[in-house]
């Protein structure tokens, strides 16, 4: 059961990863020397989709076998790496869209604010998961909260190329607005179950 949980996340890791690879060093031919950059992407991307599915329904999760528990714990600390990579890649101009001549842009600005406040509360059920607090626990609401908003985190700063599909290297949808989507069904499913109870 924990074998084949950790080799499909894997798995899902190196699609996410593949797609970015391709995405990026081929379709919009960003040098292989800035690897550590499309990575991070790839480790963002990563994190938020784990932390959105330990928001589905316990229903769906049981049926599938599936740990809410486990998900938002291994998303937490793909979190805790992508911020300390972006951190770093900040300070040497990487994110032009986000910090300019070492002062924030206005969507940069509010692109690290709604991130920043995500992290702080998503970190509160993660929490509550290390110490195996009941699921009953309050602070896994937060949980729900801190899922819809990081789903405007990836919004902010790539929505204007969202519709720009001719734009799109091989066709190939932005990361962000996968990782939006990801989200918006998380929280389909979640309303679907709710209405079937």
């Amino acid at each position: 059961m924990g074998n084949r949980i950790l080799i499909r996340l894997v798995l899902l890791f190196l699609v996410l990863y593949v797609y970015t690879f391709v995405r990026y060093h081929f379709g919009k031919d960003v040098p292989i020397n800035e690897w550590i950059l499309i990575l991070n992407k790839s480790i963002s991307w990563f994190a938020l989709t784990l932390l959105a599915f330990s928001a589905l329904p316990v229903i769906f999760l049981t049926k599938y076998r599936f740990d809410r528990r486990f998900f938002g714990i291994v998303g937490y600390y793909f979190a805790i790496l992508h911020v300390s990579i972006a951190s770093i890649l900040l300070l040497h101009d990487k994110y032009p869209k986000i910090l300019r001549e070492l002062n924030f842009t206005n969507q940069g600005a509010l692109f690290l604010l709604i991130g920043m406040t995500a992290f702080f509360v998503l970190f509160v059920p993660f929490q509550a998961s290390i110490k195996k607090l009941s699921n009953s626990s309050r602070a896994f609401k937060f949980g729900k909260i801190g899922v819809a908003i990081i789903a405007f985190h990836p919004l902010v700063l790539g929505y204007e190329n969202w519709i720009k599909v001719n734009n799109w290297p091989y066709f190939l949808p932005p990361i962000t607005l996968l990782s939006f989507l990801t989200v918006l069904a998380v929280f389909f499913i979640r309303y679907s179950y709710r209405e079937r109870a």
